[in-house]
């Protein structure tokens, strides 16, 4: 990018925070989701292993045979756990202390823009921008960003005028 270029003008009329809060709003949701899900995962098996451990208790031995009513429901409530648990394991929640360091790192971005190297800045916004359409009338610049929250966004950028550029009389 050039030393002209429209940056300058434009990264500090994007405002990140809507749009970053959605998408932090959205991953603290699934990650806890997923913790739940991963808990009452746990606590079924255990459920299903008591309800084994009683059956096992009541199963008696009638003239040296099994109940065969008792076996078929500690053979069932083993395929049960067996089935829990061939299900893959939810991916690790993130700790609620990560979202808050995103948030305090998003909500200081624009005070610490050009601190960060072009390539980090470049990654960071392939990450939350699906696509910009512009629209150019003159020195005017609309552009409408289509953010991976779903939402939309339009700034106007004014294009500083070309050096050496003369205003006819």
């Amino acid at each position: 990018m050039e030393e002209d270029s429209v940056e300058p003008y434009s990264i500090f009329r994007l405002d990140l925070t809507p749009f970053a809060e959605e998408l932090l709003m959205k991953l603290e949701v699934d990650a806890d989701r997923s913790s739940l899900l991963l808990e009452e995962r746990k606590t079924t098996i255990s459920k299903l292993r008591r309800r084994i451990e009683n059956l096992k208790e009541r199963l008696g031995w009638e003239e040296g045979k099994h109940d065969p009513v008792l076996l078929e429901e500690i053979e069932k409530t083993q395929r049960n756990i067996d089935e829990l648990q061939s299900q893959p394991i939810p991916p690790q929640s993130v700790p609620a202390t990560s979202y808050g360091v995103v948030r305090d790192f998003l909500i200081g971005l624009p005070d610490k823009w050009y601190n960060y190297p072009r390539s980090f800045r470049n990654r960071l916004l392939k990450r939350l921008i699906d696509r910009v359409v512009l629209r150019q009338k003159g020195q005017i610049i609309n552009a409408t960003l289509y953010w991976k929250t779903g939402q939309t966004q339009t700034i106007e950028i004014r294009r500083p005028r070309a050096r050496g550029y003369h205003e006819s009389l």
